[in-house]
């Protein structure tokens, strides 16, 4: 197999490594370009999702469209039913927005919840050290006993389990936060987010 992630990547590029393997397997969720390929997996949530590939897909490709085909680490299938219905207030909030956070949303974030001045509320927030804002999100935090600040983690599967209520940003962690039920404010970070955001938000799955 060549398995193909990545969005400048279509039916002419295909179409030249056919030769040199015996499938291909392409990842896509934009559904705007052609695919020469034997098996394409889209797991996001989207209206109509099974007709967006028919005319960009050859007649025997294998479509893997919904989020039944989720790439998710089999823990959350664990997980998830050990999971129970949140209920009564919000006591743990987690704010996690993916990678190094170059756009800056985490302090933003903590600095709206800063100024609430709430104190009842435990705040774990991830966020890479590598972040531009690492340094400004420590300072901010040092002096507040119910903000806790993490670097970089393998997995987000614990903070996701014990937390109440998230704030982050959309693409696959919108589908661990939604597998595990927990609630979520999400805010884009990409033009490629937005078409699965809205559909989320419009079936109030989410907060957007």
């Amino acid at each position: 197999y060549i398995i193909v992630d990545h969005y400048d990547l279509d039916i002419n590029w295909e179409n030249e490594v056919r030769d040199h393997c015996k499938k291909i397997f392409v990842i896509d969720d934009l559904a705007n370009r052609e695919h020469a390929c034997d098996i394409l997996l889209d797991h996001n949530l989207k209206e109509n999702i099974l007709k967006k590939y028919i005319n960009l897909t050859p007649k025997n490709c294998i479509k893997l469209l919904g989020p039944e085909f989720a790439l998710l680490d089999s823990t959350y299938n664990e997980i998830q039913k050990k999971i129970i219905n949140r209920k009564g207030k919000i006591k743990n909030i987690l704010i996690s927005f993916a990678g190094s956070d170059f756009e800056g949303m985490t302090l933003l974030t903590l600095k709206a919840f800063k100024s609430l001045n709430i104190k009842n509320i435990l705040i774990e927030v991830i966020i890479s050290k590598f972040s531009p804002s690492f340094k400004e999100i420590e300072e901010l935090s040092k002096n507040s006993k119910n903000i806790k600040i993490y670097n970089y983690q393998k997995t987000l599967i614990p903070f996701f389990a014990r937390a109440d209520y998230a704030i982050g940003g959309g693409g696959m962690s919108c589908l661990e936060r939604c597998c595990l039920g927990l609630p979520s404010t999400i805010i884009s970070l990409a033009e490629n987010q937005e078409h699965v955001i809205k559909i989320l938000s419009k079936k109030e799955i989410i907060k957007y």
